[in-house]
């Protein structure tokens, strides 16, 4: 059997020969899929990486975290509602910069740029 990718175009669930009949297997399998998935995102679209802050629900999940840990340099973060702040101010630091800090294809722009600075007084 071909191994799944992670890849929507590629991997299917109707792919699969068999679906496990072990609840256990199939959650451990969904979540070595999902931590493969993450892994190949960071691989095809950021690159190599010093550390990958995780936070939220999958921050409280050992064994994702820990498969997650086989392929990324994962550290969890204590606070998780510190991301959005951190996000602002990552985003603010390479406005400054003058680096990129929009992907247009996200946004619906055309090209990657640094965004706008919106001062709400």
């Amino acid at each position: 059997m071909r191994r799944p990718t992670p890849s929507r175009e590629v991997w299917r669930l109707e792919a699969l020969p068999e679906r496990p009949q072990d609840p256990a297997r199939l959650l451990k399998t969904l979540l070595a899929f999902t931590a493969e998935s993450v892994a190949e995102a960071y691989r095809r679209f950021v690159g190599p990486v010093d550390r990958v802050l995780l936070a939220g629900g999958g921050a409280r999940n050992r064994v994702l975290v820990d498969l997650l840990r086989e392929r990324l340099p994962v550290a969890v973060m204590e606070n998780p509602k510190v991301r959005e702040p951190l996000a602002f101010a990552l985003l603010a630091y390479l406005y400054a910069l003058g680096r990129p800090n929009v992907l247009g294809r996200a946004t619906g722009g055309r090209d990657v740029r640094a965004g706008q600075v919106v001062e709400p007084f």
